[in-house]
């Protein structure tokens, strides 16, 4: 997709930033037609600070938690996704923990701080949230039957409910 001038790649970047919760990859940011060295010259200017290994927070270090998951769902590469216990604390349905994506079966990426769950999905179980890939809400449902107590997983399918319509029992 290159851009023609240093000018339209920053606006480029920014606009992206701003789509993903101020957060980028090293490949995201090549594809916009930035160098490598221009990508090492912003985070030794402090423009650029490494989150992930190959991800990045655009402006400023902190990041809030939207932030934090896009940060591992890109650490995690193409097609990963949130989880289990980090979908539904997205989805509102289970309280906020560590973070857990799902990636493509045979893929083996480790990142300090991301549980990787290993499986193939099709693409009707999963979607966006805020703009970050996670599992649907039944996808997440489940997840959540493997590790919740009966009255728990109750209480997050009638809390689904109230969310999704398509997870209702007929």
């Amino acid at each position: 997709m290159g851009y023609q001038t240093l000018q339209d790649v920053a606006r480029a970047v920014w606009a992206l930033a701003r789509s993903q919760h101020f957060v980028v990859s090293r490949a995201q940011l090549i594809e916009l037609g930035m160098h490598p060295q221009a990508i090492k010259h912003r985070v030794a200017s402090g423009r650029l600070h490494p989150v992930h290994r190959g991800v990045y927070a655009v402006g400023r270090r902190e990041l809030t938690r939207y932030g934090e998951l896009m940060s591992a769902v890109l650490a995690s590469g193409d097609r990963a996704v949130l989880s289990h216990r980090s979908a539904a604390g997205l989805w509102g349905l289970g309280q906020r923990t560590g973070i857990e994506v799902t990636v493509p079966a045979g893929r083996t990426p480790k990142r300090p701080g991301i549980k990787v769950h290993r499986r193939d999905l099709d693409p009707a179980q999963t979607t966006r949230r805020h703009n970050i890939p996670v599992t649907s809400v039944a996808q997440t449902l489940l997840d959540m039957a493997s590790y919740l107590l009966k009255d728990d997983l109750e209480r997050a399918v009638n809390e689904a409910d109230r969310l999704d319509p398509s997870t209702r029992r007929r």
